[in-house]
């Protein structure tokens, strides 16, 4: 109890190793609650009204850990009790379930579709491992499947020394037993990732001391109820990995396309796919309705992402193709829905799955730039994300609550009354992560406006042309993406139709793409396509520093300097050994300059 709102205030925001649960009159609220309500330890916030004349104020709408206000000290604290106590409960042992899937996915505790969790087991199963443990030499069941690796092992130290020498992220563990074995040692190996316990034994004793393992899917009689517990498990675990959002940091400095690491590199041709997203030509297809859905919106965005995750790891023409229909779609339905900030508090969370290198990145990369490489669900509910974290960490789930903070400048659209989705391309700095006393992680991250600008910028400084749907092909290229560019402009020429003005400029670039690679003779043949073109109209070739790459001021006005281009190849022949060919192309080169002049 606190007479002092300035001593309370202090106590509150000193403390870092408990959940606190504040209880604040509304005649404080306006002063009170903006300054404690993003401290990780606050919990819930309650607002105790002393008159029934004095009503509930802004601070309710305003701030999400406010969960309930009323006129008696003591009610208020019967309400606390009851969270706290939820808030303490925990399972026998976990239960990965298709409704945390769905939370998961959807940032939300009631989820109005959900996945198909059994869809996940189909296909590529080659990175399942089972390892089979028969202790008292009995073998009760066999398990088969050829497509997922599964050993088996009749001694405890046998198996414990191929976990560890595996070198592999996830195993599921079966037990098979007859009388009681103490199996923490196995618990606590870092590569299992779930034990099975298939035993006849009855004492309920030797069950609660077997439970208290947190890896324990569950203890078995019958085979059929451990087969179906594994297989919704492994689904569950392939399912979080083809949802979980490709997750990247990325520090702005001078030279950077000289220090980029393989995750930046991805970071990039992501961010600059989406930021040239709106003007990319696609395939005519025939309109869809124009009724909104949200429902339906939800779903055609939770498959988006993986498309979005998935789309640099195996670009191709019909990737490509499905892929930039579905996300200029839903680009343009979100459009549709955002709003204004005003309408949102200023602070979102979301609820997040994270890998081993992700929460590595998370506490190595303060003030540094992150991107959630997807579109983001956020919640407008604090508990309500709060419990699906706390679940998880039960279940034995790494987690994340992100703190997400809106700027007026941000593309937010609200879904529906708890959910909202950021724009593709949206990216935050990230301020701070700490645990909280639960076990929940809590980065907090505010937005990084105009921030890819300036990363564009140096791009095209380094790079030698601006951004646009036709040079893209050559950031990718200048990225060491090559395979990418070449595909990527592949899809242009098919989307685009025949007498289209753009195809000089994009033989003009895929030229650049194949000296790249030293492809002379492809390079040739599309430069002689390219100059069938009329291109009389367009202004003259601009000179390049850096990069052989062509400086695009707008998608219609480009022109390869083909004295460079030449002159490139000229070098190549030269230290090829062939003589006579460079200097043929040196004299095309003075020719293309006399010309140009």
């Amino acid at each position: 109890m606190f007479d002092d709102e300035c001593a309370c205030i202090a106590k509150i925001l000193s403390v870092q190793d408990k959940l606190i649960y504040a209880i604040v009159p509304t005649y404080l609220d306006d002063f009170v609650i903006p300054l404690i309500n993003n401290h990780r330890c606050v919990e819930k916030i309650y607002t105790y009204q002393p008159s029934e004349d004095q009503g509930p104020t802004y601070c309710i709408r305003e701030y999400p850990k406010i969960c309930g206000s009323g006129l008696s000290i003591d009610l208020l604290m019967n309400q606390i009790t009851e969270d706290m106590n939820s808030v303490m409960k925990r399972p026998s042992r976990w239960s990965r379930s298709k409704t945390m899937l769905n939370q998961l996915c959807y940032q939300t505790k009631e989820p109005k579709t959900s996945l198909s969790i059994k869809d996940a087991f189909k296909v590529d199963l080659n990175n399942i491992h089972i390892f089979i443990l028969f202790l008292d030499l009995s073998q009760p069941f066999r398990l088969s499947h050829s497509a997922i690796n599964i050993k088996e092992f009749y001694y405890i130290e046998q198996c414990t020394q191929s976990i560890n020498n595996s070198g592999l992220p996830d195993i599921f563990l079966i037990v098979s037993i007859r009388k009681f074995y103490d199996i923490r040692a196995l618990a606590e190996l870092d590569p299992v990732h779930a034990i099975y316990v298939v035993t006849d034994i009855k004492s309920n004793d030797q069950f609660e001391t077997m439970s208290i393992h947190l890896k324990l899917s569950g203890i078995f009689g019958i085979n059929e109820d451990l087969l179906d517990q594994l297989i919704t498990d492994i689904c569950f675990y392939r399912q979080i990995q083809r949802h979980l959002p490709t997750m990247n940091a990325f520090k702005l400095e001078p030279n950077i396309l000289h220090k980029l690491s393989d995750h930046q590199i991805e970071f990039l041709c992501v961010q600059l796919f989406s930021g040239i997203l709106p003007q990319l030509p696609m395939q005519l297809l025939t309109s869809s309705s124009n009724t909104q859905d949200n429902v339906r919106l939800l779903a055609d965005i939770i498959q988006a992402n993986v498309e979005i995750k998935n789309l640099f790891k195996d670009f191709n023409i019909s990737a490509l193709a499905s892929s930039v229909t579905a996300l200029k779609d839903i680009s343009q339905q979100i459009e549709s829905l955002v709003k204004t900030n005003n309408q949102f508090p200023d602070t979102v969370y979301r609820a997040q799955i994270v890998s081993k290198r992700d929460m590595e990145m998370l506490q190595q990369n303060s003030n540094n730039i992150l991107a959630l490489q997807t579109f983001i669900f956020a919640s407008r509910s604090f508990q309500s994300i709060a419990d699906i974290c706390r679940r998880a960490v039960d279940k034995q789930l790494t987690v994340v609550l992100f703190e997400l903070k809106l700027s007026k400048n941000m593309s937010v659209a609200a879904l529906n009354l708890d959910t909202i989705v950021f724009s593709l391309g949206t990216i935050f700095r990230l301020v701070s992560t700490g645990v909280d006393p639960s076990g929940v992680w809590r980065p907090q991250l505010e937005p990084a406006d105009g921030t890819m600008e300036c990363i564009k910028n140096q791009l095209q400084i380094e790079i030698g042309g601006q951004l646009t749907w036709l040079t893209f092909g050559n950031y990718l290229t200048a990225l060491k993406r090559v395979d990418a560019a070449k595909r990527y402009y592949d899809y242009i020429l098919l989307v685009l139709p025949s007498d289209h003005p753009s195809f000089a400029f994009i033989y003009d670039n895929l030229t650049l793409v194949y000296l790249e690679i030293t492809n002379d003779n492809k390079a040739l043949e599309l430069l002689k396509k390219a100059s069938k073109f009329d291109t009389t109209s367009l202004p003259k070739p601009v000179k390049h520093t850096k990069l052989l790459v062509t400086n695009f001021f707008c998608p219609t006005s480009s022109s390869t300097d083909k004295a460079a281009i030449f002159k490139k190849i000229a070098e190549n022949k030269y230290y090829e050994g062939d003589k006579k060919a460079a200097l043929e192309y040196y004299r095309q080169v003075l020719h293309a300059s006399i010309v140009s002049d």
